[in-house]
């Protein structure tokens, strides 16, 4: 489980970089658990908090899927925010396209 539970506020969240340039940051209290990482194919769920992720621009035959609370958001390459609170999703985009499903 990728997190920072229980971290104070003032430290910066936990990052994480693949090896292609993708970024996920994990807001502080924030519960992120790894389900796939395969190159080409990653999928995360988020338990509780916040994450923020920079996807590169994917091929047609690549997937970055993030799940919370039922709901699953795919990425073809942006930069997305995704909160988790007390079973709703809230799903902001700063740049780029995703699907919520």
């Amino acid at each position: 489980m990728l997190g920072a539970q229980g971290a104070d506020a003032s430290l910066p969240p936990c990052v994480w970089f693949d090896a292609a340039g993708t970024g996920v940051a994990l807001a502080p209290h924030s519960k992120l658990k790894a389900v796939k990482l395969r190159k080409g194919d990653t999928e995360l769920a988020l338990e509780e908090g916040s994450m923020r992720a920079e996807v590169k621009p994917l091929l047609e035959s690549e997937r970055f899927l993030v799940r919370a609370a039922g709901v699953s958001i795919s990425v073809v390459g942006t930069i997305f925010e995704v909160t988790e609170e007390v079973g709703s999703v809230r799903v902001g985009v700063e740049r780029g396209r995703v699907k919520v499903m």
